[in-house]
C-alpha cells in the first residue's frame, strides 16, 4: 500500500471503502476527512440497502480494509 506524504494518511482508503460499500448497492451520501494527530479520520453519511444486515456490511468492509492496517 502506497503512504501519502501526509503522515496517518494512506492513499486509497476512501476509494476502497467507497467501491465496498457500492458492491453492497449502498449509497454514500457525504464524506468528510482529515488527519488529526497523525491518525486518519473520515466521517461517512451512508444509505444501505433495508435487506441488508450489519454483519454482511461489517464483514465486507473489514476485508477490503485490511490491506491497510
Amino acid at each position: 500500500m502506497r503512504r501519502s506524504s501526509k503522515p496517518g494518511n494512506r492513499v486509497g482508503i476512501i476509494a476502497a471503502i467507497s467501491s465496498a460499500l457500492s458492491e453492497l448497492s449502498c449509497d454514500m451520501i457525504e464524506v468528510s476527512q482529515s488527519v488529526v494527530q497523525n491518525h486518519f479520520t473520515a466521517t461517512l453519511a451512508v444509505e444501505f440497502p433495508e435487506k441488508l444486515n450489519r454483519e454482511i456490511i461489517l464483514d465486507h468492509l473489514n476485508g477490503v480494509c485490511r490491506g491497510f492496517d
